[in-house]
Parts: structure tokens; sequence; C-alpha cells
């Protein structure tokens, strides 16, 4: 067997990039690998409807100085409305995760909407609920959803919390109740 030693590779084009061992590298970034991850959670409580939940209700998650709070990558933003815009194209895997809790009987339910033309159309990516009775009754709904965003300025995602009675979104300031997570799985 043989072996090559050498300092670089290039590629002799702007093309597809190197392929070694079934693995491509294109522009120093190797596919496959997770180049974009980041987390927020609602910093409040929310008691009433949001449709959309707004971008001032969530913080990054740096509840734990130097422990949490870290991302890869740019990072997410979402703006004033709630409409959150994706860093770079790629495969992206966002959850939504939910702590609900209720003071009487009623329900609360998450939603996802997604855009691929700046918001001129919203459309439901997923929804899911939780039930409650009494005051100790507390719910963990959940929303996830593999994205492709081919365009970051006309992808776009926003968040929506139902309260159908008497049910409370969780949040916190200082913890994690209610987060969303994003993680980018490979290229588009």
């Amino acid at each position: 067997m043989s072996s090559l030693n050498v300092n670089t590779i290039a590629e002799y084009t702007s093309g597809n990039g190197v392929t070694i061992d079934g693995v491509n590298i294109k522009d120093g970034s190797i596919n496959g690998l997770i180049t974009g991850a980041d987390q927020f959670r609602l910093n409040t409580s929310l008691t009433a409807s949001a449709n959309p939940i707004g971008g001032s209700n969530f913080d990054r998650n740096d509840a734990i100085s130097g422990l949490t709070g870290a991302k890869i990558g740019t990072g997410m933003s979402v703006n004033g409305s709630g409409h959150w815009t994706f860093p770079e194209t790629g495969i992206w895997l966002v959850s939504f995760n939910a702590a609900t809790s209720f003071s009487n009987y009623s329900g609360g339910y998450i939603y996802m909407y997604g855009t691929v033309n700046n918001g001129g159309a919203w459309t439901l990516i997923g929804s899911e609920n939780s039930q409650g009775q009494t005051n100790y009754d507390r719910g963990h709904p959940r929303v996830n959803a593999l994205l492709d965003i081919q365009d970051t300025s006309n992808y776009k995602i926003y968040l929506r919390w139902y309260d159908e009675d008497v049910a409370t979104l969780v949040g916190s300031s200082s913890s994690s109740h209610t987060t969303v997570e994003f993680i980018r799985l490979g290229d588009t």
C-alpha cells in the first residue's frame, strides 16, 4: 500500500470541491458536519395568545454564564415581529419545545409557520397541543421540522401560541422552560 503526503490539496475548479474517501470538502466546509446550531428560550410567561410570538420574548439561552448560550456559526436572528431568519442555507432541524401550565380546564396550542417569499404567504408546518384540568397539570408539546432553507432572505419561520382559556406558555429569563432550537445538518 502506498501513502501520499501533501501539505495542501486544492480543487482545480470552482465546482464541486474535492472528494476524499467519500467525504466532500468544498470551500473549507465538510458536508455532513454541523456548521450551525443555536438555542433560544422564552424569557417571560405568556398568559394570552400570541400570533406570532414576538421576538422580544426570546433570548439566547445564557442562563449559566460560560456554560450555556454557546452557538455554532453566526446564529439565528429574530425580529420584533417574531420572524426568524436563518444565517445560511442548508438543511435545518428546528425544534419548538413548549412548557405549559394550567389553572383550570384548558388547552394550550403551539404552531410553527414558514414562508418562502419573505412573509408574502405563510404555511403551517406543524402544531401540537396539551390539555390540563387543574393547576397541577403540566404539558410539554413539541413541534419538530426538517427544513430545506434555500434562500436566507426569503425563507423564514414564526412561532405561535394559542391559549384556549387559562393556559400559560411558561418562560423565564433565568432558566429554560420553553425553547426553540436550530441545528444545521448539512447543505441544501
